[in-house]
């Protein structure tokens, strides 16, 4: 289910974690892992409320638990799912949530390209509140975490590509803001990552409605004409329906890495 959402493939994801909480309804089982994997189809390929309403009863469920790698995981889910909207009010939880996962991930060692994917977007959450050196410092931590890793995980390199590009322009630094955004485009131009790069397109985009501030309004997310998320922007990335036409074993193992 995960490769699954990595690669844009939201109707499946979604039908996935359905199975799977389908699965432990059928055994009599409450587990945090099944909310937190529906929590992640929802946010690919659902609604956001519901989306975020999984992932804080993941969290919840996964911190009783005394599972800190999947809390760390939902932690994600719940400020990506909060970023959505680009909405400043949002933003105060995404950047508590990846804060937070940032304080366990740093405990625990972590140095992944989830660790580094929830830095980013820890980094644009801070971005979006205003708080530009806490942001700066946030992406040089994870710069420092890519140093020691092997080469391919262009996916993880380019949110931090796109989160520095978000970073410059609300600096007001165009040009450094565009050549970091069209970094990160180029990165994924090489890799199975269809949602991420809309995110960074999007980003590049919104250059032309002037600087990214504190007081942003809320991205008003393209939609493909065969998307069935027309509509509010409460549902699902850009590129919902994208249905992994011609996916192959090496571009799944490609996703799972990136």
């Amino acid at each position: 289910m995960r490769i699954q959402a990595r690669a844009g493939d939201c109707d499946r994801a979604v039908a996935t974690a359905g199975h799977c909480a389908r699965l432990l309804e059928a055994a009599g089982l409450v587990s945090p892992l099944g909310d937190y994997a529906s929590a992640l189809a929802q946010t690919v390929g659902g609604e956001v409320p519901r989306a975020v309403e999984l992932a804080r009863a993941a969290v919840a469920g996964c911190a009783a638990d005394g599972d800190r790698l999947f809390e760390i995981r939902a932690l994600g889910v719940l400020g990506g799912a909060r970023l959505l909207t680009g909405e400043v009010q949002a933003a105060v939880e995404a950047a508590e949530a990846l804060e937070r996962a940032r304080e366990l991930g740093t405990a625990m060692e972590l140095a992944d390209p989830d660790a580094v994917r929830r830095l980013a977007d820890l980094a644009e959450a801070l971005v979006l509140l205003g708080d530009h050196g806490e942001a700066r410092q946030t992406l040089a931590q994870a710069r420092a975490l890519t140093g020691s890793w092997p080469s391919g995980w262009e996916g993880a390199l380019a949110a931090l590509d796109r989160s520095e590009g978000l970073l410059l322009a609300a600096l007001g630094r165009t040009e450094q803001a565009v050549a970091a955004l069209a970094a990160s485009a180029g990165r994924l131009g090489a890799v199975p990552l269809p949602l991420d790069l809309a995110r960074t397109l999007v980003g590049w985009a919104g250059l032309n409605a002037g600087p990214v501030t504190g007081r942003r309004r809320a991205r008003r997310w393209p939609r493909p004409s065969g998307c069935a998320a027309a509509g509010p922007p409460t549902r699902c990335w850009p590129g919902c329906n994208w249905n992994g036409t011609g996916s192959t074993r090496a571009n799944a193992a490609a996703r799972q890495r990136n």
